[in-house]
This record gives C-alpha cells, sequence and structure tokens, in this order.
C-alpha cells in the first residue's frame, strides 16, 4: 500500500501524485524490497523535471529512493550511462535497485539524509569538505563516450538564460546597446577563462544540496549532466555555492587544499587560478539565475526565486576585485532593485506548487 507524507521542509510540495500505471508498479516493486506496506515522503523540489521520494517502512530500517523523471523530458539514458560509469570508478552515487524505463521510474539505493546544506552547521563540516575535493580528484581522469566535452557554444548558452529569462522576461531590463555590449563581452571574458583550465571530468552541479555525508561516507547525486570540461568547474560550485555562503578566506584555503592533490595548474600562479575559479563560478552563478527564473515563469515553480537576489549581491561584492569585469558589476548593481521588486510582488501571490495530474495515490 502506498502512503503518503507530506514534505515538512517545502511547502510547496504539496502532495505525491503518480499515474495510476505508476501506483501499480510501485506497489510490485516496492513491496517486493520491504515485503510490507511502506510510505512515500516527497523532497525537496529541485530545478528538473525530476520529482523524489524516500519511501520507508516503519517495519523496517531500510529506505530507497523513488526517483520519477518523465523519459519525454528528461535523458534517463544518460542517467543510465553515466551511474554505470561513475559506480565503474567508485564514485559514491546512487545504485539502480529498480527501474521501469517507459514509466520514468527509478528505484535507488539511499544514501541518507544529510546533505551537506545540513552538515554545514555542525563539527562534521571540514572532514565533509575534505572529502567532496578529495573525490574530484578522482573524478578527473574519468573519460567515457558517453560523457560529452563541455563546448564553448553550450557554456554560451547557459549565459544567454540569464538575459533572456532574468533580465528580459522577469525583470524586464529596457534592452539598449550598450547594455548588450557589456553582457556580450562579460561573457566572452568568462568563457575564454574557462577555456584556459585544463580539461576535466566534471559533475557540474556539484553543490550542497548534491553531496550528502552520512556516517563520515560521501553520496554525490544529480550527476547525469556530467561533461568533460574546465577543471576548477566542480570546485567551483561547491566553493561558490549558489545555497551556501563561504567566505573568502575560507576559499582560499580550500583553493589550496585542492592544488595539494593536483599538479594540472602548477603553470598557473595562485593569483590566476584563483582568478580561473571566481570567472568560472560567476558564469555558473549567472547560468543559475536565469534558470530560476525560467523555473518561475516558465515550470510554474518559485521555489529558486529567494536565492537570485543574494547571487546578484554575493557577485557584485566579488567582482569588485577584477577590474576587467567593472561593467558586468555595474549592469548587475542596476538589476538588484528591480529583482528584488518583481520577487517582493510574486511572494505576496499564492505559492506555485508541484502538481501532476493522477488519481489518488493513496488507494492501497
Amino acid at each position: 500500500m502506498i502512503k503518503v507524507c507530506f514534505a515538512r521542509y517545502n511547502d510547496n510540495v504539496q502532495q505525491i501524485f503518480l499515474s495510476v500505471e505508476q501506483q501499480n508498479w510501485c506497489r510490485t516493486h516496492l513491496a517486493e524490497l520491504f515485503a510490507v506496506d511502506y510510505q512515500l515522503s516527497p523532497l525537496k523540489v529541485e530545478a528538473s523535471h525530476r520529482h523524489f521520494y524516500r519511501a520507508t517502512s516503519a517495519q523496517s530500517e531500510q529506505s530507497f529512493i523513488l526517483m520519477v523523471s518523465p523519459p519525454e523530458l528528461e535523458r534517463n539514458d544518460l542517467f543510465v550511462a553515466i551511474q554505470t560509469i561513475l559506480i565503474q570508478h567508485d564514485v559514491p552515487v546512487p545504485e539502480i535497485v529498480r527501474r521501469n524505463s517507459a514509466l520514468g521510474l527509478f528505484v535507488l539505493s539511499d544514501l541518507g539524509q544529510r546533505d551537506f546544506a545540513t552538515v554545514y552547521a555542525t563539527s562534521a563540516r571540514g572532514d565533509a569538505i575534505r572529502s567532496a575535493i578529495d573525490m574530484l580528484h578522482i573524478i578527473e581522469p574519468i573519460r567515457d563516450d558517453a560523457i560529452e566535452l563541455y563546448q564553448q557554444d553550450r557554456l554560451h548558452m547557459e549565459l544567454n538564460l540569464f538575459t533572456e529569462w532574468f533580465t528580459q522576461k522577469l525583470i524586464a531590463l529596457e534592452p539598449a546597446d550598450d547594455v548588450a555590449t557589456t553582457f556580450v563581452a562579460s561573457f566572452d571574458l568568462l568563457v575564454a577563462v574557462t577555456q584556459r583550465q585544463p580539461k576535466s571530468c566534471v559533475h557540474r552541479d556539484y553543490h550542497c544540496r548534491n553531496l550528502l555525508y552520512n556516517q563520515h561516507r560521501l553520496g554525490i547525486v544529480d550527476f547525469q549532466d556530467a561533461l568533460v570540461g574546465p577543471c576548477l568547474y566542480d570546485l567551483a560550485s561547491l566553493l561558490h555555492d549558489c545555497y551556501y555562503t563561504f567566505s573568502e578566506q575560507e576559499i582560499d584555503q580550500w583553493l589550496d587544499y585542492f592544488l595539494t592533490g593536483t599538479d594540472r595548474l602548477q603553470t598557473f600562479t595562485k593569483e590566476e587560478t584563483r582568478r580561473m575559479l571566481d570567472f568560472t563560478a560567476y558564469q555558473r552563478q549567472l547560468k543559475a539565475i536565469g534558470i530560476f527564473a525560467r523555473l518561475h515563469l516558465r515550470d510554474q515553480k518559485s521555489t529558486h526565486l529567494i536565492h537570485i537576489v543574494p547571487l546578484l549581491k554575493r557577485m557584485v561584492t566579488s567582482m569588485s576585485r577584477f577590474p576587467e569585469l567593472a561593467a558586468l558589476k555595474l549592469q548587475l548593481m542596476r538589476c538588484i532593485a528591480p529583482a528584488e521588486s518583481r520577487i517582493a510582488n510574486e511572494s505576496r501571490t499564492e505559492p506555485r506548487g508541484e502538481r501532476h495530474e493522477s488519481n489518488d495515490p493513496s488507494r492501497g
């Protein structure tokens, strides 16, 4: 029997909705795993079309993660291929316990409930970060035909999400030739810096919500977008997290730790390496802001709007150290007030929740 539980930490997740066919598959396969009744609890809303639920039973200490990944919207074939590659290289990603590709259903091993966002407030913080950085050196040399190259065109396309979905559609920034020129020139500079770096296999979403640390063991999820790209990309994701702020001193400290594990950047000075790290982070953060705006405007998910203004302010502060980004910094400063106003207005309206059409999943 499927028993529905409500998410305790995300008000925008209202209930679990599965089609009748999906319910029937779950009843068969999850019941086989538990041999007893079980319940599903929705997990946090993320920036994709996928939905995650923790399957538990009062009669069992074991738990699993149910991933619902619409095959018409997600590259499930790539998820399986990259999961297989990472497992072969001893990267701690979930095992696929059961799956139905046609229905987009995957039962995964549960790597634990404590993500880095939680661990950062505990005494395990330093050990967790060290384990995450150590793992980057294991992921770095992985190569396979299924893991494509992170092309310059893709990096530019991601930056264009910022101007299309955030500046144009969310805050309706008045188009002007000088503004467009600033963004184009600055984006070219950010991408050029990524191309100076040696290539590594990169996870591409290596942040506090996708990294787990339970019983002193690292776990990594949301890995299906891995590519071969700039070697500092994942470190930039970790240390310039969209959901957590490290001090400048901490970033320097952890960059030093990263460099002790590799000789691939030895031709660069520490100052040059830090510049590459920060510029890579700006590319990623601008992309993220565009995605957060698109989630709200296109996908009716407002869960990530609250992160936009803090990210803008952090970038403005950080960019003060780089004269070559002065024009970009100025434009980002001009975005803050209209972003605050628009997001405040949106927060006064009814929250946009997660809804899927289907029958009542609680019927046994």
